[in-house]
């Protein structure tokens, strides 16, 4: 269930996120050709899919303090440093 409750939050930040960018982009979203269109709801996505993962990593680093888990390719023991480092997703296509 705290699972549940990480990932609930991770959408409501996301779906803030959506919100805020659709709503500054709506005039321009409304009347601008299907190229111009596009590349803005690519960025908007963009935008979006940064504050997913960015919560994803933050919620998966602070839920595994002090337990060893195994990496899923190799069965290696991995550490995550959780609060120690902070990470920041800048964009699922590296921006």
């Amino acid at each position: 269930m705290e699972d549940t409750g990480k990932l609930a939050a991770v959408v409501a930040a996301a779906v803030a996120e959506l919100e805020a960018a659709l709503t500054g982009s709506a005039a321009d979203l409304l009347r601008e050709d299907l190229l111009v269109v596009e590349q803005r709801l690519q960025a908007i996505f963009r935008q979006v899919g940064s504050v997913v993962g960015s919560g994803v990593l933050q919620a998966r680093a602070a839920g595994s303090e002090g337990q060893a888990t195994r990496c899923p390719a190799c069965g290696g023991r991995l550490h995550l440093v959780g609060a120690a480092r902070t990470r920041t997703v800048l964009g699922l296509v590296g921006e």
